[in-house]
């Protein structure tokens, strides 16, 4: 049976391949699945990542026999923004940030990948694989945003809040921020929570960032919004004052620390900006 090109990365959902007919096929288009189904499901790279390996060890697979699968079959089946992700996180290969670029960049402008676009505008913002150049980042949020996506939707907003690549705008960073959480993208959750605690382009409100700080810590790994709700718990904010309740998001069953001393520093600015 030959392969066929696929047009749109949609239809590799729909792919079902024999393995014994074509062992190499069946591996990329699983490891895509994989990989799109954890997108959309707003799991962190980290995460994304660890299952990928999982996947791997399960099915006795080596990460750099994969990584050479996906790079031939890259054309064949637009895989562009997979071959992105594993190289930029280092699977089965030495990590490099220039060529993840260039495949999420071909991802973001050939097949209109609106996941690859919020990546490329990340690669921009922060200059991974190329110069830091806000107003392309800007635009390439801009880009995914249209299609809905909510991670787009998210660092369009951030990009109002920061005055990347546009003039700050307050009350568009809270509205884009308001939209992403409401599909449920963590990241989200935790700033327009942020935004209702500080009165940042809307009205202060304890008990609604209180109640948008507990989706984001349990929607998604986010250590400031464990920390965020302890600190919420521990100082009465938005609901009674609870200090066992606060020590659950502060530290594990075992003891030991649930969120970082980074997630600490955070809140902490927080709170003072919050309080003068």
């Amino acid at each position: 049976m030959e392969e066929k090109s696929i047009t749109n990365t949609q239809e590799l959902s729909k792919l079902t391949i024999n393995f014994d007919e074509h062992p190499e096929a069946f591996v990329v288009i699983e490891l895509w699945k994989i990989y799109m189904t954890s997108n959309e499901k707003f799991r962190s790279n980290k995460s994304i990542v660890n299952e990928i390996q999982n996947w791997l060890n399960e099915n006795k697979l080596q990460g750099t026999k994969v990584y050479y699968a996906v790079y031939r079959k890259v054309n064949i089946y637009k895989l562009y923004s997979l071959l992105g992700f594993i190289l930029k996180n280092g699977i089965g290969i030495k990590a490099d940030e220039n060529r993840a670029f260039y495949w999420y960049k071909r991802a973001a402008d050939e097949i209109d990948n609106p996941f690859a676009q919020s990546r490329v505008g990340n690669f921009y913002q922060f200059g991974e694989g190329t110069e830091v150049n806000y107003e392309s980042a800007f635009s390439y949020y801009q880009k995914s945003a249209s299609h809905g996506n909510a991670i787009g939707i998210y660092y369009l907003g951030l990009c109002h809040e920061k005055g990347c690549g546009t003039n700050p705008n307050s009350k568009q960073a809270f509205e884009l921020y308001k939209l992403s959480a409401s599909v449920g993208f963590p990241e989200a959750q935790y700033m327009l929570a942020t935004c209702y605690y500080r009165g940042y382009g809307t009205r202060i409100s304890l008990q609604k960032a209180f109640f948008w700080y507990f989706l984001a810590a349990e929607d998604g790994d986010n250590d400031r919004a464990k920390f965020a709700i302890g600190y919420c718990f521990r100082n009465g904010f938005g609901l009674v004052k609870d200090i066992h309740a606060s020590l659950k998001f502060f530290r594990r069953t075992d003891g030991a620390p649930e969120v970082s001393s980074e997630a600490f520093i955070h809140f902490d600015r927080i709170f003072r900006y919050r309080h003068g």
